[in-house]
């Protein structure tokens, strides 16, 4: 994902199982990497990765968003440097997913914060209906586990 959170190509073009460990081409420089989930970078540029939901809707009747919260892995991050005091950043839309407000952030949590609550309160009337974009740039295992989100009306 680019500064935009526009989605750019993997720049893996090949994948090998080798020597216990899974090396792959990069397309841009022909150099060979290691493949895995325990890094968060791509050929030293940090991965940065977001997800969309559905439309979130009430029946084609307006209503207002009371909470979302997001449940995730917390608390296995780095004890110092990038990543050990990580956020993750939500925008609403209120359009489709066309355009969206300012992002939202909040703190995953440190290392040993492993029962940390990430939520947001409040988000607003909706007409028809809204789209949530989440974004993380920090360098963290990203496990997502499932999102609630309350709505009334």
């Amino acid at each position: 994902v680019d500064s935009n959170l526009n989605p750019q190509p993997s720049r893996i073009t090949s994948m090998v199982d080798a020597y216990s460990m899974l090396l792959v081409g990069d397309q841009i420089s022909g150099n060979i990497g290691i493949y895995s989930d325990e890094y968060f970078y791509e050929y030293g540029q940090e991965i940065r990765s977001y997800f969309t939901t559905a439309p979130i809707s009430n029946n084609g009747k307006p209503f207002s968003i009371y909470a979302v919260e997001i449940v995730m892995e917390t608390g296995s991050v780095p004890i110092s440097g990038q990543g050990s005091d990580p956020i993750i950043r939500m925008s609403v839309s209120k359009d489709g997913g066309r355009t969206f407000y300012p992002e939202i952030t909040r703190k995953v949590g440190k290392i040993g914060e492993y029962r940390n609550r990430i939520a947001w309160d409040q988000q607003g009337r909706f007409e028809r209906n809204a789209v949530l974009r989440f974004d993380i740039s920090e360098p963290i295992r990203r496990v997502i586990k499932g999102l609630e989100v309350e709505i009334g009306a």
